[in-house]
């Protein structure tokens, strides 16, 4: 059976699909790219606008803070100011309760009158060193001995913090604090008291949301350690995520610029407020500035899906006036290949596709004569190849002419010679291994110690064998025949003979990992290693030197892969070693070996 075509390398991919493809590429692609310079233009564009304008409202806002922390700040100098406050502080608490109440009454109503126009600030509370206390509002005002002292080291520079008031039924009240110590003007060292004015941070968050470009946008408020403190939420206290910390957050007054958290983009406005050395911060989604370049989009897409079925619909008219003649072109060349020679193509018109209907018509009736040829041929070949074999030498003839000549040596009493014919037809039968290439460890051992009793007798003991098996489980493992004796030969015949003295041929077998190693070494005169090994690249010489080894070599390769082979370590005057690798591969046991010879 003869195949004319192989099997293709690549999947089908037709005519039709290729005009299809191209038409969407003439068309498309420049819509394409027209639609996309556009959109990321008048995104350009549209992005730095909102930019713009989202840093106007960032700075708006931050300036509202500024007057709203400047005005704090100045109530809390009024408070410094007022006498009444700070005669109050001056009081003894010895003093009679009645009066101390009466006092305090007076204090806190001119407090409570000062914020009635100031609706941000929530409550102020002042702690008097005499022990005495005015609030505006009843909470718990438990100051942490740390910030007291903190603030009593300021000496009278005031200290902004994110704080939690407690109401008396338990609610709390988020809020910015203003701690700032108030002494007496008459004798500056003296403290009086300590002052606490305290922001709603929900009227803060008002501002936030009511210059929000984008709901989708939040803003919050960093200390100067980059920590969040307002709004006082799970973010409390925490710092911020450092993807949105960028130099010029960290140089600058104000700007913004872009970052990338997750798989997200976003626009990060911000704003340094003075006095507090407190940062302003907006984050915007960045596919939130860019909704009015949705309407873009929709353009962009309307027209390359028109444009797409436009292709489509060409594309099938063109294959059913142009393509089906040459679908039915491949239908029958199909068949072709499938080895039907009996097929034509009815031919119409005069074009090109007619002309290769004509071309395929020739072809498959040339086709069809050279196969009934090569068959013939082929037929004739076979009875030359049998008629060869029938005049070899029949082997059974051998393998009974060697048993023959074995038994009449023993009956003659030579049981030498009874021993070398006997090891001879062993060899021969070894060899031959019923046509296969392969055989096992334990035959190959076997056949090699048949070679080594015939060697024995001739060299009559100058030369010391040993076969070294590392585990019997490996007798039965694959490998190609005929390895082990053309190498033991080679030692032999250019090693120890070479050598002129008596020597030593050590054959050791193992299994390392998932490998089988032979070494074969020698005591021998030894040789170029470099030489060697180029024996097994390159093509026999005229006297076929290194012929053998380079076949044993080959046919490793052949049936294992390049990887595996042999590899020659020599050095003239000390010996060879040879070290061939196979796959280990579990097969027949075949005929087991000792061990040991």
């Amino acid at each position: 059976m003869i195949t004319f075509w192989k099997k293709p390398l690549f999947k089908f991919f037709s005519l039709q699909y290729k005009i299809l493809i191209l038409s969407l590429v003439l068309i498309i692609t420049p819509l394409f790219t027209v639609g996309i310079i556009s959109y990321l233009k008048s995104s350009e564009i549209i992005e730095k606008k909102v930019s713009i304008t989202n840093l106007n409202t960032v700075q708006q806002i931050g300036r509202n803070l500024e007057f709203i922390f400047q005005d704090v700040h100045d109530t809390s100098l009024f408070l410094f100011q007022d006498k009444q406050i700070r005669n109050f502080f001056q009081l003894s608490p010895d003093l009679p309760a009645i009066y101390l109440q009466k006092q305090k009454l007076a204090t806190e109503e001119s407090l409570i009158y000062l914020l009635s126009s100031k609706k941000y600030i929530h409550s102020i509370h002042i702690k008097g060193f005499n022990g005495l206390t005015i609030e505006t509002k009843h909470a718990l005002y438990d100051l942490d001995p740390k910030i007291e002292q903190q603030v009593i080291d300021l000496r009278g520079r005031y200290l902004w913090i994110s704080n939690r008031i407690i109401n008396y039924n338990r609610s709390t009240i988020n809020a910015l604090s203003l701690f700032r110590v108030m002494n007496d003007l008459e004798f500056i060292d003296r403290r009086l008291a300590i002052i606490q004015i305290n922001i709603d941070e929900a009227e803060i968050a008002k501002i936030y949301e009511n210059n929000s470009i984008s709901k989708a946008g939040y803003f919050f408020i960093l200390d100067q350690h980059q920590k969040v403190i307002s709004p006082l939420s799970n973010t409390l206290g925490k710092p911020i995520q450092p993807d949105f910390i960028n130099n010029k957050l960290l140089s600058r007054k104000e700007g913004y610029y872009e970052i990338k958290s997750g798989h997200q983009g976003f626009l990060v406005t911000f704003y340094k407020i003075d006095d507090v050395n407190w940062t302003l911060i907006n984050i915007m989604p960045l596919k939130e500035l860019l909704k009015e370049n949705s309407a873009i989009q929709k353009v962009n897409l309307s027209v390359i899906i028109i444009s797409f079925l436009a292709c489509i619909a060409f594309a099938l008219l063109f294959s059913s006036k142009v393509l089906g003649p040459l679908k039915q072109l491949r239908t029958l060349m199909k068949k072709v290949e499938n080895e039907n020679f009996d097929v034509s193509i009815e031919i119409k018109g005069t074009d090109e596709i007619a002309l290769l209907g004509r071309s395929f018509n020739k072809m498959s009736a040339r086709l069809k004569e050279l196969l009934n040829q090569v068959y013939i041929s082929q037929i004739k070949q076979r009875e030359a190849e049998l008629k060869a074999l029938q005049a070899q030498v029949n082997p059974h003839f051998l393998y009974n002419t060697l048993d023959t000549i074995y038994w009449s040596s023993r009956l003659e009493k030579a049981p030498e010679t009874s021993k070398l014919v006997e090891a001879l037809s062993k060899l021969f039968r070894l060899s031959l291994n019923s046509g296969d290439e392969l055989t096992t460890i334990g035959k190959e051992v076997e056949h090699l110690k048949n070679y080594l009793t015939i060697q024995q007798k001739r060299y009559q003991g100058m030369i010391d064998f040993t076969i070294k098996i590392s585990a019997d489980e490996i007798l039965d493992c694959k490998v190609v025949k005929l390895v082990l004796q053309p190498l033991v030969e080679n030692a032999i015949y250019h090693g120890i003979e070479k050598k002129g003295q008596p020597g030593r041929i050590d054959i050791s077998i193992s299994r390392q990992n998932n490998q089988l190693i032979y070494i074969i070494s020698d005591d021998g005169n030894g040789a170029d290693e470099a030489e060697l090994n180029g024996l097994l690249s390159r093509k026999a010489g005229d006297n076929n030197r290194g012929f053998g080894i380079q076949n044993v070599n080959d046919r490793i390769k052949l049936y294992f892969g390049a990887e595996f082979g042999i590899q020659f370590y020599s050095q003239p005057g000390q010996g060879t070693k040879v070290i061939v690798t196979q796959p280990y591969t579990k097969g027949d046991a075949g005929n087991a070996a000792s061990n040991d010879y």
